[in-house]
């Protein structure tokens, strides 16, 4: 079909003249043109002629328009006027709009990352909010962009985002020039739904607006594009890389909410802008995301373990990289043979769901801690919807069950006698000083003597930390190295009374902080031991539980947490006093039911 822009350079479209062509993206041309009835500088919006090849087009662009010439707030393009006119045998579908002079937020980001610089956060949070405004009036309208994206988004003159391109994409997806079961958007910014060709909502263009959040704080955008289907693959199966990888990022919190911005269920994600945007003051304010209700971390630690047979758990290292966006023209280009990929990806993706999205578990003997290199800070209640739940193993095998519960509790029921068993969460990496918490429960059926606490300093199977109490009012805390146990208080020391504790069918709240060489390990707020230690280094953490050799553990856990440890908390202790280090005690083998 003949290309016809030298046409409207040289002609007017009613009362719009057409003077200077602005740039061309995959569904339309745009031009800066003049209103001579209202003498005022605009945009027009030319749609690529072969889109009113539709039959049913015309009727479709009228709507659209319709609907979003009815947005009316000053961070959406305001859409003027709309029209068809018949020119050269061709139809001619227009949109007029108010004119912004400043350049795209992609322009701006390429600016800032050639001149190797980064966004300061304070613009990042005012860019995010304004979107997000944006975004809810939209959708409480019932508008559904499909498109976020950077190369959709000008600066105006107050250098404030303002969306553009409301209803175009819809127009387009509408055409029977894209596969049934195939979205248009751009890969980069594609919710995995949109990947497999689902219905879109509200939350579809909140994913792609955390992907924005995730590239003005690191600099890239989680997935790699690099024009082929990978990156949708990614969008569907793997885990949104850490912010803390990224070394000037230093605020824990934008990982809860870039999590939960971006989980692959719309279900587990922020229902709303408003839920976003208020999650995201708190982060960038240096506070705890509104993800569910915590107890205050005040330092506390927990793990031990009970038998030199250990089963610990942990997910393979997954490799990503990025690289920089492709137009969506991308996906209109991919033939029969990428559709079928979208529906084997389709087809993993519901398996993942079924398995607790990429919660494969399996043995790690020899793993080192090179696989863990992203420092994830988290609170986990796991209740329906939370971004953490992917983390945590859910599996069956060898007498060996993990599930989160329906009433919002993670079980790890072990019928494997004497046995210590490690359930590493998976989405953290290497910690060095921290506070973790834990609060928990042992069954009132299992074995008394069964011990059940926290993780940390995780290395591999055979090099850890354990904060551990048991069904009997008991704590220990213990080295796991080179694949042999030690109680770090020395002294033949292994598992000691305390009143703080509770007994087995009443829950315990257990605190470890790691704060340099010293770790101090509390239960229910009170400080049950203070030592110093060198073992081990910075690692991963998890979940313990240890069965005696005579019967099982059934263990309920209902919140995990982590957090920075605080300089002052070690001072402010009190309890036991001190050890001192102890790298050359000799070593012993702990076993639960011996004291």
């Amino acid at each position: 079909m003949t290309d016809i822009t030298s046409a409207f350079m040289s002609a007017s479209l009613g009362r719009y003249e057409v003077r200077e062509r602005l740039g061309t993206g995959g569904m339309a041309r745009v031009f800066k043109g003049y209103d001579t009835n209202l003498d005022r500088v605009v945009a027009i919006k030319i749609l690529h002629e072969h889109l009113a090849d539709e039959p049913t087009f015309k009727e479709r662009f009228e709507r659209e328009a319709k609907l979003v010439g009815s947005l009316n707030h000053p961070y959406i393009v305001q859409m003027y006027d709309y029209n068809t006119i018949y020119r050269g045998g061709q139809s001619i579908y227009y949109m007029v709009m108010s004119y912004l002079p400043g350049p795209t937020l992609r322009e701006v980001m390429s600016e800032i990352s050639t001149k190797d610089e980064h966004f300061s956060h304070e613009r990042v949070l005012h860019i995010t909010l304004i979107l997000l405004e944006a975004l809810g009036y939209a959708h409480d309208r019932g508008m559904i962009h499909r498109d976020v994206k950077p190369a959709n988004i000008l600066m105006n003159e107050r250098n404030e985002p303002v969306l553009t391109d409301f209803g175009i994409a819809r127009l387009v997806q509408g055409s029977s020039l894209t596969q049934e079961g195939l979205t248009v958007g751009t890969p980069a910014y594609m919710s995995p739904e949109q990947a497999t060709g689902e219905m879109v909502d509200g939350r579809t263009d909140l994913y792609a607006l955390g992907i924005i959040l995730y590239e003005m704080l690191a600099g890239k955008p989680p997935f790699e594009d690099d024009g082929s289907i990978s990156v949708l693959l990614k969008h569907l199966n793997e885990p949104v890389p850490s912010l803390s990888k990224f070394t000037r990022v230093d605020n824990p919190y934008f990982d809860t909410v870039i999590y939960k911005a971006l989980a692959k269920r719309r279900e587990d994600r922020y229902q709303t802008a408003q839920d976003f945007a208020e999650d995201l003051k708190l982060a960038f304010a240096g506070q705890m995301p509104n993800i569910g209700e915590f107890t205050p971390l005040n330092t506390q630690a927990v793990a031990a373990p009970s038998s030199p047979k250990i089963a610990a758990i942990a997910p393979q290292p997954i490799t990503q990289s990025q690289v920089p966006t492709r137009s969506p023209l991308v996906i209109l280009a991919i033939g029969m043979g990428i559709i079928m990929l979208m529906l084997f990806a389709a087809l993993m993706m519901q398996q993942q769901d079924n398995d607790s999205a990429n919660a494969l578990a399996e043995s790690v003997e020899g793993m080192t801690g090179d696989s863990m290199t992203d420092k994830l800070f988290f609170a986990s209640q796991f209740s329906a919807g939370e971004p953490f739940l992917a983390g945590w193993p859910q599996d069956e095998m060898n007498g060996l069950s993990r599930e989160v519960t329906a009433d919002g509790f993670y079980r790890i029921d072990s019928q494997i006698s004497d046995r210590a068993v490690a359930t590493i969460f998976q989405q953290a990496g290497n910690y060095d000083d921290l506070a973790i918490q834990m609060r928990a429960v042992l069954d009132s059926e299992s074995a008394a003597a069964s011990g059940y606490g926290i993780i940390f300093n995780y290395v591999d199977n055979d090099n850890y930390n354990v904060f551990a109490v048991d069904g009997l009012g008991r704590f220990s805390i213990w080295v796991r190295a080179a694949g042999l146990w030690r109680e770090l208080r020395g002294e033949n020391e292994q598992w000691s009374s305390n009143p703080a504790i509770n007994p087995a069918g009443e829950m315990n709240t257990l605190t470890v902080s790691v704060m340099g060489n010293q770790l101090t390990g509390m239960v229910n707020g009170e400080t049950v031991i203070t030592l110093m230690d060198t073992t081990i280094e910075a690692g991963g953490i998890g979940i313990y539980i240890a069965t005696p050799p005579d019967g099982s553990a059934d263990v309920l856990i209902d919140m995990v947490q982590t957090m920075d440890a605080l300089p002052s908390l070690a001072d402010s202790m009190t309890g036991s006093e001190p050890g001192s280090e102890l790298d050359n005690q000799p070593e012993s083998t702990p076993e639960t039911t011996n004291n």
